[in-house]
């Protein structure tokens, strides 16, 4: 089994839940695992995170990153922030 990479996926303000739950099942489809949909329905910052298959991730990012996505914003990488 490959790693897995824990990423963050941000939908426009203006995505229906439709759509959103349309590129969540894609995502699925190619053996993502949705983590925590708490914020999937946020007026100021929807998004929800996933992890998936990291040889998935160079492919999401290129199709997502590019901000030409009618329902996807952006997607990163999930990190941990720390403050000294």
């Amino acid at each position: 089994m490959s790693d897995q990479k824990q990423v963050i996926i941000r939908f426009r303000k203006s995505a229906s839940e439709e759509e959103k739950q349309h590129v969540l099942e894609s995502l699925k489809a190619k053996g993502a695992k949705v983590v925590n949909t708490d914020n999937v329905d946020s007026q100021f910052f929807p998004f929800v995170v996933v992890t998936l298959p990291e040889n998935q991730y160079g492919a999401l990012a290129q199709d997502f990153s590019s901000g030409d996505h009618p329902v996807v914003q952006h997607i990163e990488e999930d990190q941990k922030v720390s403050i000294q």
